[in-house]
């Protein structure tokens, strides 16, 4: 399976351009130049067929307790996984329309006070704010989340 090369992706406001670096015979991979953002389309065909895009994105940013600059990476997928017969790409796409809404509420934070964290009180708040912390951090999935749905659009050629 494969796009048209390159793609693209906006993150933050920021577009990222990602030329195809491999073709397999069921999956396609586009990556950007320093690496750091992937793009895969895969399909596996069997009792059920199952096609997979998937967004790894990578950045460095500073560890909240070593003060040291790491690599984290973290990785959003959409699969679709239905039998050989009786789905049409038309229904698989409705019913993905109906869970989307419901990511992009889950993605919503439920304390922005958690948002801007002072140096002073970093260790203390991140602790108390994680799990709303990471849904800051993958708030910018959900413009990702719009150009997959685009992207899946093409693909099933709707």
């Amino acid at each position: 399976m494969a796009f048209t090369d390159p793609q693209s992706v906006t993150i933050s406001a920021v577009t990222t351009p990602l030329p195809r670096v491999s073709t397999g015979k069921n999956e396609s991979s586009y990556k950007s130049a320093d690496g750091l953002i992937e793009l895969v389309a895969s399909s596996a065909y069997g009792k059920r067929n199952r096609r997979v895009l998937r967004l790894n994105h990578s950045k460095i940013a500073t560890d909240l307790y070593t003060a040291e600059n790491a690599l984290y990476s973290m990785s959003n997928y959409i699969v679709f996984d239905v039998p050989p017969y009786g789905y049409t790409n038309a229904e698989a796409l409705a019913v993905y329309t109906v869970l989307r809404p419901r990511l992009l509420h889950r993605l919503t934070p439920s304390s922005p006070s958690c948002s801007v964290v002072s140096r002073k009180w970093q260790k203390e708040r991140i602790k108390k704010c994680l799990p709303q912390g990471r849904l800051l951090r993958t708030l910018s999935i959900a413009v990702l989340l719009m150009r997959l749905l685009s992207l899946l659009k093409a693909y099933f050629g709707s």
